[in-house]
């Protein structure tokens, strides 16, 4: 029978072990079955995990950068989304902060259309890259002694990175960028999303959550977001901290910053492209 004293060296009779392994397997199933009835293994697992440990490092990183996004699309009134062209989920939200495949933030590109160019490189329109391995399963790789944050970016078919795709890939002349890589919320290709810039009447229309619904994990217990996005009191209790909103500089503010800059190159003089440009096009100087 089951953890009958045994010595070594001794030889069990084969009917007595597969009755063993029988007994072990009824235990096991059983365990599994009291814990999917007390929930555990859905939403009430997940909440209990991070009642006991809280968001991982990175996770946390990944909610945080949704939250801000959430944030500046309420008050801006544009709501931008990495959205699947499979099952038209909105699989990420895209704020000022978030990158894209040309390099350089949304806030980098210019808002005011919906081409959205980026006014840094010749990028002819927004479109969203992940810039964390967390974001495509690939947390593991932050975890490594050598990995480096800067350096990293999701890796093409041709096995390098989106930062060398312009759009050809400048190390093997791969022609575009198509990703190794599956999207965690609806699992298909980068290629296989857009990314959707949309006002609040549109997505209302669409039967998109806008305001406080359009906020992460708004759809769970309330226990979710004050563990992820707020603090310990003296009690011990998580709780949020006062509502933060999204405080971009005014246009005037702006518009005197660009004015400030020097409209030629210090060293040889040639008149910079355009007012957002960070480097002179003749020598090569930075602004």
């Amino acid at each position: 029978m089951l953890g009958r004293p045994r010595q070594y060296g001794d030889i069990d009779d084969s009917q007595e072990v597969h009755d063993e392994i029988r007994e072990v397997g009824k235990l096991v199933t059983s365990s599994i079955a009291s814990r999917k009835h007390a929930g555990f293994n859905g939403e009430q697992g997940v909440l209990e995990g991070l009642r006991k440990h809280g968001a991982a490092p990175g996770g946390q990183k990944m909610m945080n950068a949704e939250m801000a996004a959430a944030l500046w699309s309420i008050e801006q009134g544009t709501y931008v989304t990495w959205r699947s062209n499979r099952t038209g989920e909105d699989c990420c939200r895209v704020g000022p902060a978030t990158l894209c495949i040309c390099g350089h933030a949304m806030s980098e590109h210019d808002l005011s259309t919906r081409k959205v160019k980026c006014v840094t490189c010749r990028c002819p329109f927004y479109r969203y890259i992940p810039s964390r391995p967390e974001e495509i399963g690939f947390g593991h790789l932050t975890r490594r002694k050598e990995f480096d944050i800067t350096k990293w970016s999701p890796k093409c078919r041709c096995k390098h990175g989106s930062k060398e795709h312009r759009p050809k890939c400048t190390d093997c002349g791969c022609p575009s960028y198509q990703s190794d890589w599956a999207c965690l919320v609806c699992d298909a290709k980068w290629e296989d999303h857009e990314t959707v810039f949309e006002d609040e009447a549109e997505r209302r229309m669409n039967g998109k959550p806008v305001g406080e619904a359009y906020k992460p994990l708004a759809g769970l217990d309330q226990e979710f977001s004050n563990i992820v996005f707020g603090k310990k009191n003296a009690q011990g209790v998580h709780v949020l901290p006062a509502p933060k909103t999204y405080n971009p500089p005014s246009q005037a503010r702006a518009q005197a910053r660009l004015a400030s800059r020097s409209s030629a190159c210090g060293s040889c003089g040639t008149p910079f492209a355009s007012s957002a440009a960070k480097f002179c096009t003749e020598c090569g100087q930075k602004r």
